[in-house]
């Protein structure tokens, strides 16, 4: 039998994660090129660059440092990292559910 209400909960919880999770791999693959950091979409700059000769169009990133290393930065922009919250929140969400589903299952005495 499932637990409806936390049912609920867990996919509010697990839907953010997975949103994030896909910008992060997003940015990764396009603006990247399969370097981990250009996921930390709170703290980089993305450009688009089109090349006049052959019409090719480049995306590149760059990392803020105003962000993460001044004293004036945000020191959770620093800390923060999407790919630990884009994971986490969806591993957290599953862990409740099986945490209450085998919970439910366990002989009571």
């Amino acid at each position: 039998m499932m637990n409806k209400p936390l049912a609920f909960v867990c996919c509010f919880i697990a839907f953010p994660g997975l949103i994030i999770l896909g910008c992060a791999l997003y940015f990764c693959v396009a603006y990247g090129h399969g370097d981990l950091e250009a996921g930390n979409f709170h703290r980089c700059s993305y450009s688009v660059e089109r090349d006049a000769v052959t019409g090719r169009t480049y995306r590149s990133y760059d990392t803020r440092w105003d962000l993460v290393s001044s004293t004036e930065g945000s020191p959770i922009a620093e800390f923060l990292n999407m790919w630990v919250l884009g994971i986490g929140l969806p591993v957290t969400a599953a862990a409740l559910y099986a945490g209450d589903s085998w919970a439910r299952r366990r002989p009571q005495f």
